[in-house]
């Protein structure tokens, strides 16, 4: 499972600090670099229990 996890992260994190970032832009919230930075941070961090959600419901598959 760790490995399966690991994946899902890579690829939820990447989606969802893409969207954290593109809903910063598009807000018009880019007074500098640290919203997009926290937007980014935000993604990686929320990918976390949605990763170990997916990873540990595709293990249970087996």
């Amino acid at each position: 499972m760790n490995k399966l996890f690991w994946l899902i992260y890579i690829m939820a994190a990447s989606t969802l600090m893409g969207v954290f970032v593109i809903a910063i832009l598009t807000m018009n919230q880019f007074s500098g670099a640290m919203p997009i930075i926290y937007a980014a941070v935000s993604g990686a961090i929320v990918s976390i229990p949605i990763a170990l959600v997916v990873s540990k419901r595709l293990a249970a598959l087996r």
